[in-house]
């Protein structure tokens, strides 16, 4: 009987493993970052972090001066509440699976090239938010 119980929770457990994977592919976040100021863009970091906690699927988007929270050169101090600065914030949540991705305008209009990025960040195609901007399971949020 035991080998049968042990076999029915594995066979839950992973069921259990796919719905909270689904469920993060059903529930995507878009998460515009626009600012250049810290503390707006560590609050961004944290609704993503909390989004991502809850089930969601953060995508968090870097344009004009947010831009820079992707440059490998991002200088800003730790702010208190968060004890990290927000691009420290950003790359946690890049570990733990966040999709992060500038705009495509940055690199082909700026001296910056790909290798300026911090690793994992990608280019969003103006395709691919025109796709996700159509979804209406989409939710944004802008900074």
């Amino acid at each position: 009987m035991r080998p049968l119980k042990g076999a029915i929770c594995a066979v839950l457990l992973a069921l259990a493993g796919l719905g909270a994977a689904q469920a993060q592919d059903e529930d995507p976040r878009v998460i515009a970052v626009t600012c250049d100021n810290p503390r707006a863009q560590a609050f961004s970091m944290r609704v993503a972090k909390e989004a991502a906690q809850q089930g969601q699927a953060p995508r968090i988007l870097l344009c004009g001066d947010g831009a820079e929270l992707a440059l490998r050169d991002y200088e800003a101090d730790p702010l208190q509440a968060a004890g990290a600065d927000p691009q420290r914030m950003m790359r946690e949540l890049m570990d733990q699976g966040a999709t992060v991705q500038v705009c495509s305008a940055l690199l082909p209009n700026t001296d910056y090239t790909a290798d300026a990025l911090v690793e994992g960040v990608g280019v969003a195609s103006p395709e691919e938010a025109a796709a996700l901007m159509a979804d209406p399971d989409v939710r944004y949020f802008s900074y």
